[in-house]
């Protein structure tokens, strides 16, 4: 786990971009209902609830400060606050409301875990924020549900804060800001759906669901290879192709076979737990056998991987070179062309 700094935190208005369409609705129906509910409880109470939520939340921060991080979000840590304070008043003022009290637990729960993906990480930034913001928005989402609906709820026989009428003003701002915000929101994603199959990172036909479509316009022969590796190679056969950086051309017999790589993107294997030592001793093996033309040097990383495929294509030569020995060095211990398009060729044991 590490601490997140200045450079790396997120603006209000992003996380609104991600949580706003909950966090609207929740927060307004939530504060009418903490006003309605108000005088159930004495003051001391809520006030009590309310400092115990602030020091959870405040102790996080104090956490990040002491490690020396500086410039802080204090907009986005305003609101995570916030949306602890709330949930704690609504948990206080429930009176055994079962939807209040799992809306302010939510709520609560939602307000620190979405300050501690602002202050710190697990592992990494990225992977932090899209694996705990995936629960929270649903959490954020169950929350919001419930107080609109609760605070459209006419609520009797509670004392003086609980005799509502139905026609409420207080009611009808709620449920209209939600429904203006969740409009807005609504608007927003149907923009998204409409821009993004448009949006043309890699040439590839749109719209279309077929992940591997692009594969025929960037590179007919490397699509021709991948084709001919999922209908003639059966069970769990290594493969040995070209290794580079994260998110790029690397790997992609692996991803679209399922064939197991010597090496696949270094991160995250690391993050699976390969040590790290093992990773870059595999990146120099892998690049030590295309590079040389020393057919025992050939045999020999090739034994001790079981024999794999090898797979000598553009990104190949692109990584490594010409590849001028390659031939040589695979022919001298024992392995033959298995299938060639154009300048892409599946090399395997001759047997």
């Amino acid at each position: 786990m590490g601490y997140v700094w200045d450079n790396e935190f997120n603006t209000v208005g992003q996380v609104f971009r991600h949580f706003g369409v909950w966090l609207l609705p929740a927060s307004c129906a939530g504060a009418v209902i903490v006003w309605r509910r108000r005088g159930i409880v004495p003051r001391w109470t809520l006030g009590l609830a309310c400092s115990l939520a602030a020091f959870a939340s405040l102790s996080q921060f104090a956490l990040s400060a002491f490690h020396g991080v500086t410039n802080h979000p204090f907009g986005v840590l305003a609101l995570c606050l916030f949306v602890c304070v709330l949930g704690a008043m609504l948990l206080v003022v429930a009176a055994g409301d079962g939807t209040l009290i799992v809306a302010g637990v939510l709520l609560c729960l939602s307000g620190l875990v979405l300050e501690f993906t602002e202050l710190f990480f697990v592992m990494d930034r990225m992977n932090t924020i899209f694996k705990f913001y995936y629960p929270l928005w649903v959490m954020f989402g169950i929350a919001a549900i419930s107080l609109v609906w609760r605070a459209g709820t006419k609520e009797e026989g509670a004392g003086r804060a609980l005799s509502v009428p139905s026609a409420n003003p207080a009611r009808i701002a709620v449920l209209s800001t939600s429904f203006f915000a969740f409009g807005i929101c609504l608007a927003g994603s149907a923009a998204n759906l409409w821009i993004m199959p448009r949006f043309h990172r890699i040439d590839g036909p749109r719209p279309t669901l077929d992940g591997t479509a692009y594969l025929e316009r960037v590179d007919g022969d490397e699509a021709r290879m991948l084709r001919w590796l999922q209908e003639n190679i059966k069970g769990p056969v290594p493969v040995v192709e070209a290794w580079g950086d994260s998110y790029r051309e690397f790997a992609r017999v692996t991803m679209h076979t399922g064939l197991p790589s010597i090496l696949g993107w270094d991160y995250h294997v690391q993050q699976r737990g390969a040590p790290r030592v093992e990773i870059e001793k595999r990146k120099l093996e892998i690049r030590s056998f295309y590079e040389s033309s020393d057919q025992d040097h050939a045999r020999s990383f090739l034994r001790k991987y079981n024999w794999p495929l090898v797979i000598v294509g553009n990104i190949e030569r692109r990584a490594y070179g010409n590849l001028v020995g390659q031939k040589v060095a695979l022919e001298g211990a024992g392995y033959r062309v298995l299938a060639v398009f154009g300048p892409v060729a599946v090399w395997g044991p001759d047997r």
